[in-house]
């Protein structure tokens, strides 16, 4: 009978270490999550670099859709209206 209440407490001691490790890891992993939202609030050195990748993509864009509008024209002057 001892050695079969021995048995469920080595057992279960252990398991009960493991449970509050796992809470506490949660409660750190829920810190760094918080802590992480206000750096990234933050302004940092690197955000007017930032702003002009933005940019430099927006300008892109503008030209990407100029050169289509461009060659759309063009083929339509090569293909005419028939008037030759």
């Amino acid at each position: 009978m001892i050695t079969k209440i021995s048995l469920v407490l080595s057992l279960a001691i252990p398991m009960m270490a493991c449970g509050g490790a796992q809470e506490d890891a949660a409660e750190d992993n829920n810190g760094e999550a918080a802590a992480a939202d206000e750096v990234l609030g933050e302004e940092t050195v690197f955000d007017p670099m930032l702003d002009a990748i933005d940019q430099a993509r927006a300008v892109q864009e503008t030209v990407d859709g100029q050169q289509e509008k461009m060659e759309a024209a063009l083929e339509e002057a090569e293909n005419g209206d028939g008037d030759d």
